[in-house]
Parts: C-alpha cells; structure tokens; sequence
C-alpha cells in the first residue's frame, strides 16, 4: 500500500476533525481508494453502514 502525504486530507473540508493518531491511517486509506469520504467530506465522526464497511474491506483485500 502506497503511504501517501498527510497534505492530502486538506483537500477535505473536515480534515481537522481526523484524530492525530489516525491521520497517518486515514491518509493512507485515502491515497489508495479505501475510502473516498462524499466528495469534499471524510465525516470521520460519523457512523458507517454495515454496506459502507463491506466495501473498505472489499477494497483492502483487492
């Protein structure tokens, strides 16, 4: 899995509400497609749904 650069959650208007000790985590998430957030939102203090989870992990193993 590629890293990526923590330069990348800026592009999401809610980046600031990604917990310090997950940032690096979620990066890498997000330069590898795992997790797209809405578009201009990761909404990481929101609920995901048991189809949202299948896909993440669809996505991790693929």
């Amino acid at each position: 899995m590629d890293k990526g650069s923590e330069n990348l959650l800026e592009r999401f208007l809610d980046w600031s509400s990604v917990a310090k000790y997950a940032q690096k985590s979620i990066v890498t998430l997000v330069t590898n497609d795992i997790i797209t957030g809405d578009g201009t939102k990761l909404k990481p203090l929101a609920s995901s749904s048991r189809a949202e989870a299948a896909v993440m992990i669809y996505k991790a193993i693929h």
